[in-house]
């Protein structure tokens, strides 16, 4: 029985090793989770401290064009204007019956020319254009 005993023993004290083995791998583990979510967290606020930077000079880079972007457009429609005011008089003068000045139709189609040639330079985002 003495045996039995001294078996039983070393098996408590090998089940609270094994508990506190397991108790020891489950600190580790948590510390380890630890570590990696700090690591994690540090990762992301470089992500988002870039992010923010990209962000910044997109903002930048928008405002320096901005008004240019506006002066394109702003002259796209004074000339479309002008050739909707020469228009609009060419086909009065075709209802009454009178002669097109010459004039009037060099300078439409030189206006119709520069439109052309302005538009060109402004570039529709298609998915901005679908929206519209």
């Amino acid at each position: 029985m003495n045996l039995l005993g001294g078996r039983g023993g070393k098996k408590k004290k090998f089940g609270a090793s094994r508990k506190e083995r397991d108790e020891q791998r489950a600190e580790r583990l948590l510390e380890i989770e630890n570590s990696d979510e700090e690591t994690e967290e540090e990762k992301d606020g470089e992500d988002e401290s870039e992010d923010e930077d990209i962000n910044l000079s997109l903002v930048a880079m928008e405002s320096e064009i901005k008004d240019q972007i506006l002066s394109m457009i702003d002259e796209v429609a004074n000339t479309f204007k002008e050739i909707l005011t020469l228009s609009e008089r060419r086909i009065a003068r075709l209802r009454k019956g009178e002669n097109l000045v010459l004039r009037s139709e060099t300078r439409l189609s030189e206006l119709r020319i520069l439109l052309i040639e302005q538009m060109e330079k402004i570039y529709l985002n298609n998915n901005r254009q679908e929206e519209l």
